[in-house]
């Protein structure tokens, strides 16, 4: 079998044509730009289609062989669509803030352990995008009363292609309005809660199940066969842990401008501090913790602090004074927190006339050790099966995994996978 892999990520668009569950011949990528301003972040679905269109030409005629296409997106990514699929609101990703008052109002209305309960998840500003709807509703009005579909750049994605209106748990999970405990579909409570319209809900389908067909529109627009069948799919978190082999107990560790630590499970504990979705496919779930900021925070202390050094000497020397002591402390939360809903900040203490750049860094090695540490302690005290083997992706900065990994020995014994390409050969699972 031949599938055309896809993977929408948080700053470029991968995809590669998958014979197999092994490392791809051949990966191509394309770039796209995300809008910040103020708390917003966002993308134009111009940016999008340019990007897709750029890797599907990259690829060339085999993209027409292809006996099925196979979708991972980052998420959330929430996006309005008008009557011909065309987006008519900008894509909002997880980085999105401006709803911290609609996502106050979201759990006044439902009440925390109530929400929890059903969506396994508090209504995090940006991070959960029942917030985002509910800040378009209250905010744009007349883009909204323009809606034909609602959903995540999957939902979109498969609209593009094939006309379908669709979207897997994964996803539904992050809408903010699914009952993700109990894979119980969409959830009216948390529809009121929100003030959306049912009707401009995408039907929810596994993972693995065919959305829809190529359209003769959607090869006519981005150089695809008519008729090729077009997968679901579902989160990037989901894609990789299939590939790392999505067994119960599982950990996985994506590491890069963000850290992301994942556990696969049978039966989803809620917890406020961290984010549960299902799989996708089956009754499994993800329980997740993030740092919002990992590589981003070392390499904003590298071009605010050293940037008379080469890469390659500043990543020795962060290596060299990972356990250096020091009276300072770094709160490394300069990306704020997906598992608040009012804005964390990142701050540093304990400063003297005489610290030292070395100083605050060794600090905030500290501070993204620690917090990394504890995300282990969590799920150990939520969840008693955790299988020794971490299964390790992702781009991840020179030196970034030591210092994250520093203080997981606390917590118990480890051993060390890297699967390359976890995102797009997880797609192949869903074959």
């Amino acid at each position: 079998m031949k599938i055309l892999a896809i993977d929408i990520g948080s700053s470029s668009i991968k995809a590669a044509i998958l014979t197999g569950p092994g490392v791809p011949k051949r990966v191509v990528k394309a770039a796209f730009s995300t809008r910040y301003d103020s708390t917003r972040a966002e993308v134009d679905e111009k940016n999008i289609l340019a990007a897709l269109h750029q890797v599907i030409v990259q690829l060339g005629a085999s993209v027409k062989k292809v006996e099925a296409i196979v979708p991972t997106v980052m998420a959330p990514s929430w996006v309005a669509m008008d009557k011909r699929g065309n987006a008519i609101t900008p894509i909002v990703t997880h980085q999105d803030r401006r709803a911290i008052e609609e996502a106050r109002q979201i759990e006044s209305s439902v009440g925390l352990k109530r929400h929890i309960k059903i969506a396994g998840n508090r209504p995090f500003p940006g991070g959960i995008s029942s917030t985002t709807w509910r800040w378009f509703n209250q905010h744009e009005w007349a883009v909204m009363k323009r809606a034909d579909l609602v959903g995540h750049l999957s939902t979109w994605l498969c609209r593009q292609f094939t006309g379908a209106r669709v979207i897997d748990p994964s996803n539904a999970a992050f809408m903010g309005l699914y009952n993700t405990t109990t894979l119980g579909g969409w959830s009216d409570e948390l529809i009121e809660a929100v003030s959306a319209d049912r009707a401009l809900l995408p039907e929810i389908r596994e993972a693995n199940r065919i959305a829809g067909h190529v359209t003769e529109k959607g090869a006519a627009a981005f150089g695809l066969l008519e008729g090729t069948p077009v997968l679901t799919g579902c989160m990037d978190g989901s894609a990789a842990m299939l590939a790392a082999g999505d067994k119960i107990g599982q950990m996985l560790n994506v590491s890069g401008s963000t850290d992301v630590l994942a556990l696969l499970v049978d039966h989803p504990k809620p917890h406020e501090s961290l984010l549960t979705r299902p799989l996708g496919i089956g009754k499994k779930w993800l329980t997740v913790s993030t740092l919002a900021a990992a590589g981003s925070a070392v390499e904003w202390a590298r071009n605010t602090f050293f940037r008379d050094l080469s890469a390659n000497d500043f990543y020795k020397l962060l290596n060299r004074i990972q356990r250096q002591k020091t009276a300072v402390h770094f709160v490394p939360d300069l990306a704020g927190s997906r598992t608040a809903i009012d804005e964390s900040t990142g701050s540093i203490s304990g400063l003297r006339l005489g610290t030292t750049r070395e100083e605050m860094l060794a600090a905030l090695c500290h501070g993204l050790a620690t917090a990394s540490g504890e995300r282990i302690g969590l799920l150990k005290d939520q969840y008693r099966k955790i299988l020794p083997t971490i299964v390790m992706s992702g781009g991840g900065q020179s030196g970034l995994s030591t210092v994250l990994r520093r203080d997981w020995s606390k917590y118990g014994t480890w051993k060390f996978r890297t699967v390359e390409h976890a995102t797009l050969r997880g797609l192949w699972q869903l074959t």
